[in-house]
Protein backbone atom coordinates (compact mmCIF):
# COMPACT_ATOMS: atom_id res chain seq x y z
CA UNK A 1 0.00 0.00 0.00
CA UNK A 2 1.55 3.67 -0.98
CA UNK A 3 0.32 7.10 0.15
CA UNK A 4 -2.99 8.14 -0.39
CA UNK A 5 -2.86 10.84 -2.93
CA UNK A 6 -3.87 14.73 -1.48
CA UNK A 7 -3.17 13.86 1.76
CA UNK A 8 -0.74 15.74 3.82
CA UNK A 9 1.16 13.12 6.31
CA UNK A 10 1.02 14.60 9.77
CA UNK A 11 4.31 14.70 11.82
CA UNK A 12 4.12 12.38 14.38
CA UNK A 13 5.79 12.43 17.88
CA UNK A 14 7.22 9.62 20.78
CA UNK A 15 7.08 10.01 24.34
CA UNK A 16 9.73 8.04 25.56
CA UNK A 17 10.59 8.49 29.47
CA UNK A 18 8.64 11.82 29.44
CA UNK A 19 10.56 13.61 26.56
CA UNK A 20 9.15 13.96 23.51
CA UNK A 21 10.89 13.65 20.19
CA UNK A 22 9.34 14.14 16.40
CA UNK A 23 9.17 11.68 13.89
CA UNK A 24 10.67 15.18 11.74
CA UNK A 25 14.04 14.92 14.24
CA UNK A 26 14.89 11.41 13.66
CA UNK A 27 14.66 11.78 9.83
CA UNK A 28 16.98 14.65 10.10
CA UNK A 29 19.25 13.06 12.35
CA UNK A 30 18.94 9.74 10.72
CA UNK A 31 18.28 7.93 13.79
CA UNK A 32 15.42 4.72 14.54
CA UNK A 33 13.57 4.78 17.73
CA UNK A 34 16.07 2.81 19.85
CA UNK A 35 18.26 5.24 19.04
CA UNK A 36 16.06 8.01 20.56
CA UNK A 37 14.97 6.11 23.39
CA UNK A 38 19.00 5.51 24.00
CA UNK A 39 19.49 9.74 23.39
CA UNK A 40 16.64 10.57 26.18
CA UNK A 41 17.63 7.89 28.79
CA UNK A 42 21.40 9.20 28.50
CA UNK A 43 19.94 12.81 28.66
CA UNK A 44 17.99 12.04 31.86
CA UNK A 45 20.82 10.51 33.31
CA UNK A 46 22.92 13.38 32.82
CA UNK A 47 20.45 16.09 34.08
CA UNK A 48 20.12 14.42 37.25
CA UNK A 49 21.12 15.90 40.55
CA UNK A 50 22.90 12.50 41.27
CA UNK A 51 25.57 12.39 38.53
CA UNK A 52 28.55 14.34 37.60
CA UNK A 53 27.22 17.27 36.20
CA UNK A 54 26.43 16.83 32.84
CA UNK A 55 27.22 13.24 32.32
CA UNK A 56 25.12 10.16 32.35
CA UNK A 57 27.23 7.42 34.58
CA UNK A 58 24.68 5.38 34.56
CA UNK A 59 26.34 1.22 33.86
CA UNK A 60 25.18 0.30 30.04
CA UNK A 61 23.79 -2.68 31.52
CA UNK A 62 20.86 -0.56 32.83
CA UNK A 63 20.12 1.95 29.72
CA UNK A 64 20.00 -1.49 27.74
CA UNK A 65 17.56 -2.54 30.09
CA UNK A 66 15.59 0.35 30.30
CA UNK A 67 15.49 0.33 26.57
CA UNK A 68 14.37 -3.14 26.22
CA UNK A 69 17.75 -4.32 24.19
CA UNK A 70 20.52 -6.36 24.97
CA UNK A 71 23.84 -5.16 26.00
CA UNK A 72 26.14 -5.98 22.26
CA UNK A 73 23.08 -3.89 20.77
CA UNK A 74 23.43 -0.44 22.88
CA UNK A 75 27.08 -0.87 22.02
CA UNK A 76 26.25 -1.09 18.42
CA UNK A 77 23.67 1.81 18.74
CA UNK A 78 26.27 3.48 20.83
CA UNK A 79 28.75 3.42 18.30
CA UNK A 80 26.35 4.91 15.69
CA UNK A 81 25.73 7.72 17.80
CA UNK A 82 29.15 8.60 17.94
CA UNK A 83 30.08 8.73 14.66
CA UNK A 84 26.84 10.84 13.95
CA UNK A 85 27.90 13.20 16.63
CA UNK A 86 24.81 12.77 18.88
CA UNK A 87 27.05 11.69 22.01
CA UNK A 88 30.00 11.60 23.27
CA UNK A 89 31.88 8.49 25.03
CA UNK A 90 34.16 8.49 28.21
CA UNK A 91 35.48 5.01 29.87
CA UNK A 92 32.66 5.82 32.33
CA UNK A 93 30.03 8.15 30.80
CA UNK A 94 28.41 9.63 28.41
CA UNK A 95 26.57 12.45 27.20
CA UNK A 96 23.99 13.22 24.76
CA UNK A 97 24.93 16.37 22.69
CA UNK A 98 23.28 19.65 21.86
CA UNK A 99 22.89 18.26 18.44
CA UNK A 100 20.32 15.83 19.22
CA UNK A 101 18.75 17.76 22.68
CA UNK A 102 17.77 20.77 20.89
CA UNK A 103 15.13 18.33 19.42
CA UNK A 104 13.61 17.47 22.65
CA UNK A 105 10.37 18.47 24.07
CA UNK A 106 10.65 17.93 28.17
CA UNK A 107 7.43 17.44 29.72
CA UNK A 108 7.18 18.42 33.35
CA UNK A 109 4.65 16.00 34.77
CA UNK A 110 5.25 17.03 38.49
CA UNK A 111 4.30 20.54 37.81
CA UNK A 112 0.85 21.08 38.48
CA UNK A 113 -1.10 23.72 36.28
CA UNK A 114 -2.55 26.88 38.31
Amino acid sequence: MGKKAGRPVKEASYEILDIQVSTKAMKELEINIYEAAILNIIYQYQTQEKTVKGWCMEAKKVIAKDVGITEISLLMYLSKLEQKELIIRSPQALQAQEKYTKYLKIQDIGKKES
